[in-house]
């Protein structure tokens, strides 16, 4: 029996026994309500809540108002009348309670949305309990996450606010689009239309959501109303957002318009291979661009590559025959340099785990698979398509189901559509290269690891190979089912000497590793000695006598000199007219390395800096702007944030400074740097200042 409902998904609504409460005192009672519920999976500090709602407060202050909003909350729920009550209350923290007899729209609404997405079947349309809770969550999706609701003076709420509404549209869009697709396909069309019609409103500048309302209206016979949505959608793209309609809804359109439109299925299907065939070559040129064009070839510009030992260590995997017909492992004392990746990925039957230490050339590895897979797919259309992503989000956003990760990643790194990622993993049409697994926490790798073992099961027929350094590995104590495993190996001294023998302009860092015990033992990766190569080239080897003082090295660890150099010689490449001296860039870098960090994130984009990241003097900035973009001309927005900047103080600056940081040949990573350095109020970013810098 539930006593208290609660509705966050358009307004704000709370019942207890069927009753309205309305004796809530203020917003930020309910706000505190709210954030409780929702993020009920944990129990919160009070000092962490007392500085979300009042953190322009003190403490004490802010403790006190806690108490008290806290005190109205539980009269306003009767939670010290019922059993069990709704909150778990300690002088420490506050948490609500899971196992209460509560109704929350938001948990059943991901519940459904989850077991759509682990639930296995041919397609949505085939599988009525799918489609049951499809339609249950949407019913449920009234409007925008806590509509209308606001809390001017909390920013970290507002932020929570804005992603919260974010996450659950995105998902009622995500689940709309797969009910239109299921009863498209089982041709009920007018079910199909009534999906439509709601996609459109979820998401009224979306030209692919107008174009299939426009084509179900058709299909059923509503030709006038079909010709008029498409010139709602021609006003709304144009006013709204300033583009044209793409020339595929025209063309839509005007077969509409001149009865030469067949319609149904059959039309879709009959352009649906050449569409499917643009969408892979959009992935493939996106993968290209960004892993292989972007890393890959300039790690490896203006240098020979050198052989990397590599040995096959199937042991460290469990393989699927390996218990039913005993496999003979490969010897394990013999280097086998001269396969390809490619070679290795064929042999574990695409399935593939690629082990080493820090900078033994995995990711370079796993990218030169990309380069090779990539040149396949462009030739035959048969082939699947290699997609590069970094395991460290998945740390980050702690997802049981691998498969809804990789949705959500096709979506924010390459800009695919849920239903074309849906549409590809389910058909098996993808090559997954996973680099990135030692970058998840400790404590979460063994469940990663467990999740890519379930996704082996459900999608076995998908290629995988996962990039992990061996140590973090091994730790793990939990083996990945793959077809087979590599390690990459340390360059053994000889190897180096050899490789450095063939071009003279080595020949002075040959004659330091052959005399200098220290920077050989360094020098036993392709990052390491090429990170010596660029020094010596550039004749800065003097540098790496310095003593390790930067803030981005430890003196104790003994790469620490070597990279220091390393930062001195790429911070030499600054234009002279560079308005930020070497000391505050390397503070901005070590402030941006502490936040990547701390939020899992390994390879760092533009659109990933998080207002959380600011001090809270500045995260105000973020909001007026987020706010604004939905009412306001971006000239006024503009205006109003330059405005709002001098009246904060007469030394905030917007100062954005490029530096082109360009490598010279041989170097390995670190090719295109740019740093953006604002908000300076002289004591620097190591005493609570705020600065943004962007790679």
């Amino acid at each position: 029996m539930t006593r208290l409902a609660l509705n966050f998904l358009g307004t704000w609504q709370a019942t207890l026994d069927g009753a309205p409460i309305t004796i809530f005192e203020s917003d930020k009672v309910r706000a505190l309500l709210a954030y409780l519920a929702v993020e009920a999976d944990r129990p919160h500090r009070r000092e962490t809540l007392a500085a979300l709602f009042w953190p322009e407060r003190s403490e004490r202050n802010a403790r006190q108002n806690l108490s008290q909003a806290l005190f109205n909350l539980r009269q306003a729920i009767g939670d010290r009348e019922i059993t069990p009550s709704f909150l778990h209350i300690s002088p420490q923290s506050i948490q609500f309670n899971l196992t209460s007899l509560h109704r929350l729209d938001t948990a059943i609404f991901f519940a459904l949305y989850q077991a759509c997405e682990t639930h296995q079947h041919d397609h949505t349309g085939a599988c009525s309990s799918c489609l049951t809770r499809l339609q249950t969550a949407i019913a449920l999706y009234r409007g925008d996450f806590l509509r209308g609701f606001s809390l001017g003076d909390s920013n970290d709420f507002e932020e929570w606010l804005i992603l919260k509404r974010e996450q659950y549209k995105r998902q009622a869009v995500a689940m709309t689009t797969q009910l239109v697709s299921a009863y498209e396909q089982q041709g009920n069309f007018e079910e199909a239309l009534a999906y439509a019609w709601r996609q459109v409103e979820l998401e009224p500048w979306h030209e692919e959501a107008h174009q299939v309302l426009i084509r179900l209206l058709a299909q059923n016979g509503q030709r006038s109303q079909a010709l008029t949505q498409y010139e709602k959608c021609r006003q709304i793209l144009w006013e709204e957002v300033g583009v044209e309609l793409s020339a595929e809804a025209s063309a839509l359109y005007e077969a509409i318009r001149d009865g030469k439109w067949r319609g149904g299925l059959d039309n879709q299907r009959a352009r649906e291979p050449g569409k499917n065939r643009r969408n892979q070559l959009m992935l493939l040129d996106k993968v290209e661009t960004f892993w292989v064009k972007g890393l890959l070839t300039k790690a490896l510009a203006g240098s020979h590559p050198i052989k990397v030992p590599i040995q096959r260590v199937d042991a460290v995997v469990t393989r699927p025959w390996d218990r039913v017909i005993p496999i003979p492992p490969e010897d394990e004392n013999m280097s086998q340099a001269h396969k390809t990746i490619g070679e290795f990925f064929a042999e574990a039957d695409q399935a593939l785990l690629v082990l080493g230490g820090a900078g033994a050339g995995k990711t370079v590895a796993l990218l030169q698979l990309a380069r090779e897979r990539i040149a396949q797919a462009r030739l035959n259309e048969e082939e699947p398509l290699p997609v590069v992503l970094n395991l460290a989000s998945w740390g980050e956003k702690r997802q049981e189901s691998l498969a809804a990760w990789v949705l959500d990643e096709l979506t924010a790194r390459y800009q695919i559509p849920f239903r074309i990622g849906r549409a590809w993993l389910d058909n098996h049409d993808l090559l997954l290269l996973l680099d990135g697994l030692d970058e998840i926490p400790a404590e979460q790798r063994g469940a990663c690891i467990a999740a890519l073992n379930r996704f082996r099961v459900e999608h076995g027929l998908i290629g995988l190979a996962v990039c992990c350094r061996q140590e973090a590995y091994e730790a793990s104590q939990v083996q990945l089912n793959m077809g087979g495993a590599i390690l990459i190996q340390p360059l053994a001294p000889a190897q180096i000497d050899i490789h450095l023998a063939t071009n003279i302009a080595d020949t002075p860092l040959r004659n330091r590793l052959q005399n200098d015990p220290v920077w050989q033992a360094l020098a036993t990766t392709p990052l390491m000695l090429n990170l010596m190569r660029g020094l010596y080239r550039e004749q800065r080897e003097g540098l790496v006598q310095k003593p390790a003082g930067s803030s981005l090295t430890t003196p104790t660890d003994p790469h620490a000199p070597l990279l220091s150099a390393y930062i001195e010689q790429m911070l030499s490449h600054r234009p002279a007219t560079s308005a930020h001296s070497p000391a505050q860039i390397k503070k901005g870098l070590a402030w941006l390395a502490h936040h990547m960090t701390s939020h899992h994130q390994a390879i760092f984009l533009l659109e990933q800096l998080q207002p959380s990241w600011l001090a809270q003097s500045q995260r105000w900035l973020y909001l007026i702007s987020s706010r604004g973009l939905s009412g306001m001309y971006v000239g006024l927005i503009l205006w109003l944030i330059f405005t709002a900047t001098q009246m904060l103080t007469p030394q905030v600056q917007g100062m954005i400074e490029h530096a082109l940081f360009n490598p010279s040949a041989g170097q390995h990573t670190l090719a295109y740097v740019s740093v953006l350095y604002f908000i300076e109020s002289g004591v620097g970013l190591g005493d609570g200042d705020t600065g943004w810098l962007v790679f």
